[in-house]
């Protein structure tokens, strides 16, 4: 699951990194015979290579606080933590339907629940049409999680499935952190 859902540039950056030494050893050349600097050059090739390691730690900063600032993960746990609870009485050819595509993977994995996405665009327009019990039931869909509270209130009065739970409240998906994990996250970020 890892796999599949990271970013395969990463698979390159080997390449990047290459690319970016080779740069750095050919300026020696290009400082030298191109430009014929010869009175500051340890200097200039010293401030070049700080220049580029600076750059590199800032987009690791930018890439980490983004990562860290948009993750759905306690969306993810919050939710899969309601699905187990409800364990006990989903059976193992009863589905549950998402609406929040990066749910369907992770919930699947984290539950062991059969687990389908359900577009709310697509549920709006089969309570349209009046198919919605139809499609459930082609689908064996039994329960329903992470929608919002008019949606799930409205797929509830027009199918006969549970709802586990909503998407969570931001005041459901706050973990206390202590001033020493607070830092040191941020000092990582």
């Amino acid at each position: 699951m890892v796999l599949g859902r990271r970013s395969h540039l990463v698979d390159f950056g080997w390449v990047i990194a290459s690319l970016v030494a080779l740069g750095l050893v050919s300026l020696e050349t290009l400082f030298k015979n191109y430009y014929q600097i010869t009175k500051h050059f340890k200097l200039l090739y010293c401030f070049v290579i700080i220049l580029v390691f600076y750059n590199l730690i800032l987009t690791d900063h930018v890439y980490w606080g983004n990562s860290y600032d948009n993750t759905k993960y306690l969306e993810i746990k919050y939710s899969a933590d309601k699905i187990i609870s409800y364990s006990t009485t989903i059976k193992d050819e009863e589905v549950i339907a998402v609406g929040e595509r990066e749910f369907h993977p992770s919930l699947n994995y984290l539950t062991g629940k059969s687990i389908v996405i359900f577009d709310p665009g697509t549920i709006y327009k089969l309570i349209d049409k009046k198919e919605l019990t139809k499609a459930f039931n082609i689908f064996g869909i039994k329960y329903i999680i992470g929608y919002d509270q008019e949606l799930s209130e409205l797929i509830m009065k027009n199918s006969d499935v549970i709802n586990i739970s909503n998407w969570p409240d931001k005041r459901d998906l706050q973990v206390p952190l202590n001033y020493n994990k607070s830092w040191l996250l941020n000092l990582i970020k």
